[in-house]
């Protein structure tokens, strides 16, 4: 990979990284808000509505990558696809509005459905958002907007909560507000490049974008089972007050992820339109760094879990820090996950191959979990996605140097070359480059 396109890449992703974490401070105070004002239970109820959002989104945006596909390796217009989406998107609402509906005849109303169906067109919009605008190269526009949706799910916890004292309920609608607002500023962004000629009819676009999507879609399924199983087998084994409390480890934990996520996304368009060979070398360089960030700062996560814990959200919250240490190791073999599929979604174009490693997880995640939950709670869930996590990272490096051609050591040893791309993009983080809107 030429100088230039490192160190370009390095700005990216260093101010898509500060963006993540501006997104990562407002979301942990928006549950810290959440959890001081009402509780672990409160928190609880608070995070099942979010549970929601994250089974909902792990099929739709993972369908999304196929806009992406179309957008850089297949060089499409967006304009194109505009129409093709709007039938997808009511084709996905009313799916989601069945299911909602089943759920509710079958458990009676709850707030956490009820809310979510709500929310569910825009939910959609907005799982959305990330792979239109990655394909267009909108990584600015994708960051700003990421934070103030960030900012305003926090302002309306903290009005919600502390205003007008409206309770849990009042905090689950501020967050359906939220949703609302950011999708509709995500519709107003692309207004712009909405407009253009459609050279294909609507229904072979929609055919074109299922065909990958579905195959995508199926991974977004197991891959919230992997992310989430432990949650809901948390909650459904302990209780909303033990979701809560496991939520705050799992939310501190994926804040090391926004590094990886950060890397990813900026190398995204790249890895796309590039060749091969130049397009393995991205990844492999931008996994290096990220490793080395997410190395360093994981270790200060796991010397400070307990006291930042017991400050932020109270001794209530306490075990959380024990299952954060547990799940450190594991989020840190994950970070590769996301780098290094970009390489298998868009230069390959082969995103069955994490179908198949999310399925396989998938069966250890809830293996692990059924066995080692009721016996030791929350520790036990924890125990579970880090060995989970750590078979992924196993699994998904062997891939990508099969057919990359690398070594293991080039994909995951940082060298002096990658800390000094860190060093410039740090220095220089807010130079202009192309692929930024």
């Amino acid at each position: 990979m030429k100088k230039r396109e490192a160190t370009t890449l390095g700005q990216d992703s260093i101010r898509t990284l500060v963006f993540s974490l501006g997104q990562s401070v407002f979301a942990a105070l928006t549950g810290i808000a959440v959890a001081k004002a009402i509780g672990p239970a409160g928190k609880g109820e608070y995070a099942l509505l979010q549970l929601f959002q994250a089974a909902a989104s792990g099929v739709t945006g993972n369908l999304g990558l196929s806009i992406t596909y179309e957008l850089t390796r297949q060089r499409k217009p967006f304009a194109e696809l505009v129409k093709p989406l709007t039938v997808l998107l009511a084709i996905l609402s009313l799916i989601e509005w069945a299911i909602v509906g089943v759920w509710i005849w079958i458990k009676g109303p709850e707030p956490a459905p009820l809310l979510f169906a709500a929310s569910a067109p825009a939910l959609i919009v907005l799982s959305w958002q990330s792979p239109i605008f990655l394909g267009l190269g909108w990584i600015r526009s994708l960051n700003v907007q990421g934070l103030a949706f960030a900012i305003g799910t926090f302002a309306a916890a903290v009005i919600t909560l502390y205003v007008f004292h409206l309770g849990t309920i009042g905090a689950m609608w501020g967050w359906v507000a939220s949703v609302w607002a950011i999708a509709i500023s995500t519709l107003v962004r692309t207004a712009p490049v909405a407009h253009g000629e459609q050279t294909d009819r609507t229904m072979t676009i929609v055919g074109r974008l299922m065909h990958f999507g579905i195959r995508a879609g199926a991974g977004g399924i197991f891959g919230f089972i992997n992310s989430r199983i432990a949650s809901v087998i948390v909650v459904s084994m302990a209780g909303t007050a033990a979701l809560g409390i496991f939520s705050v480890a799992v939310s501190a934990g994926e804040v090391l992820l926004k590094i990886s996520r950060s890397v990813a996304q900026a190398a995204t368009k790249r890895v796309g339109s590039s060749q091969r060979d130049v397009a393995a070398a991205t990844v492999a360089k931008s996994n290096r760094a990220s490793t080395a960030l997410i190395v360093s700062s994981g270790t200060a996560a796991f010397i400070l879990a307990p006291w930042l814990v017991d400050t932020l959200y109270g001794t209530k919250f306490h075990e959380a820090s024990i299952a954060l240490r547990i799940l450190l190791p594991g989020i840190a073999a994950l970070s590769c996950a996301g780098i290094l599929s970009t390489f298998f979604n868009y230069q390959m174009g082969r995103p069955i191959f994490l179908v198949f490693t999310s399925v396989m997880n998938a069966v250890i995640v809830t293996v692990l979990c059924f066995i080692l939950v009721p016996r030791f709670g929350m520790v036990g869930a924890a125990w579970s996605c880090t060995i989970t996590y750590l078979n992924a990272a196993v699994v998904t490096t062997w891939y990508f140097c099969k057919h990359s051609g690398m070594s293991a050591f080039e994909v995951w040893i940082p060298k002096v070359d990658d800390v000094k791309t860190i060093l410039t993009a740090l220095r220089k983080p807010g130079l202009v480059t192309p692929s930024s809107d």
